[in-house]
């Protein structure tokens, strides 16, 4: 059993009111923070050394978009428990150059990941994320 970090604070403000939404082998455990609604995953323990080094990803709000880059549904009309969260089309997590990302809702950032894994890098390159 692979051992996964439990939050106890939300990572974007502090706050200690968070609940688990979810659990993913490779991602860990799903967090939600309810006082801001940021979105997170505990991570696995072994990975958090590698992560404290990692540039801090930028959020939506940093980035200044308010609307899934992929079907247009603004972060207002999101459903209970979507956000919108930032992809890295190349799946460098230390590449924040602006062309690298996307911000999508939850069930499209979902939905890329599901894709890439199934139909390969060729996913990727149609749509720009990887260079050949």
């Amino acid at each position: 059993m692979i051992e996964h970090r439990v939050l106890k604070e939300c990572d974007k403000c502090g706050c200690p009111d968070i609940s688990e939404t979810g659990f993913s082998e490779i991602h860990g455990h799903r967090y939600v923070c309810n006082a801001c609604g940021y979105v997170c995953w505990g991570g696995r323990v072994k990975n958090e050394d590698k992560n404290k080094k990692r540039p801090p990803c930028p959020t939506p709000d940093d980035l200044k978009v308010y609307a899934c880059e992929m079907c247009g549904l603004e972060e207002r009309f999101l459903n209970y428990g979507q956000t919108l969260e930032v992809h890295h089309k190349n799946i460098d997590p230390t590449d924040n150059d602006r062309l690298n990302l996307w911000v999508l809702c939850t069930k499209h950032h979902k939905l890329v990941h599901h894709i890439r894994h199934w139909e390969g890098e060729g996913f990727m390159q149609k749509f720009g994320g990887l260079h050949e």
